[in-house]
């Protein structure tokens, strides 16, 4: 990973971070509102854990922000990053399966 592509997921998830603390919906509300869990966005604004592309596209959705295109394509980036370790992870776990 990039430092550059690191250094734009921080500025990013410090934002997302400061408009849901700043809006006062409970955590509950913007989890059904937007999809993403309770427990994710606990962890998220704990610094415990970061949000994937799907999950940080639907809050900025959610809350109104635009991100500028280079902000849009990490997203993008994580998003498939994501896809591609599951696929990577379903791939495994089938080779598994069948070696028994």
């Amino acid at each position: 990973m990039s430092k550059r592509y690191t250094v734009g997921m921080e500025i990013v998830s410090a934002k997302l971070r400061q408009v849901i603390s700043d809006s006062g919906e409970s955590r509950y509300a913007i989890a059904k509102a937007t999809g993403v869990s309770q427990t994710s966005l606990s962890r998220f604004m704990a610094r415990q854990a970061t949000l994937g592309g799907a999950a940080i596209d639907a809050l900025c959705v959610h809350f109104g922000l635009e991100l500028n295109r280079s902000m849009e394509a990490t997203i993008r980036a994580r998003y498939v990053e994501g896809l591609l370790k599951r696929l990577e992870e379903m791939e495994t776990e089938l080779s598994r399966k069948k070696g028994r």
